[in-house]
């Protein structure tokens, strides 16, 4: 599982347009999800998804991934998005099943030749209002 330090997470805690969801087995955390928001504009942006190696391919990053976007969903969002590793062949598939597309290229994101996609997903109105303009 990726590790921040104390303080990205606490800044993360404390903002008040940003939360982190952890998953317990017990006393251990073996997933978390951290993520920002910004009604104003409209998007919810994941900045992690991390799952412990020996909890992974069980369904809990999609979970998380529900449970981020259940919160965006709750705000009105609708355009979410997030950074996944360009060989991070799992993640792809779990983002592009959830209707996520890449967008773009970063390189270098996660350090030297560890390039990065940028995936979006952009959501309709949940009331179906479809306008027509003459």
């Amino acid at each position: 599982m990726e590790r921040f330090s104390p303080q990205v997470v606490r800044v993360f805690i404390e903002r008040e347009n940003a939360f982190v969801i952890v998953g317990m087995d017990g006393t251990e955390a073996v997933c978390s999800a951290m993520a920002m928001y910004s009604d104003e504009v409209g998007e919810g942006k994941i900045a992690s998804i991390a799952v412990l190696r020996r909890m992974r391919g069980q369904g809990v990053g999609a979970q998380l991934l529900d449970e981020c976007e259940n919160i965006f969903r709750k705000r009105g969002l609708r355009k979410y998005s997030l950074e996944v590793e360009v060989g991070n062949e799992p993640a792809i598939s779990l983002y592009s099943s959830k209707g996520y597309h890449a967008v773009g290229v970063i390189n270098d994101f996660y350090g030297l030749g560890r390039h990065a996609y940028c995936m979006e997903k952009r959501v309709s109105d949940d009331k179906g209002v479809k306008l027509e303009i003459s």
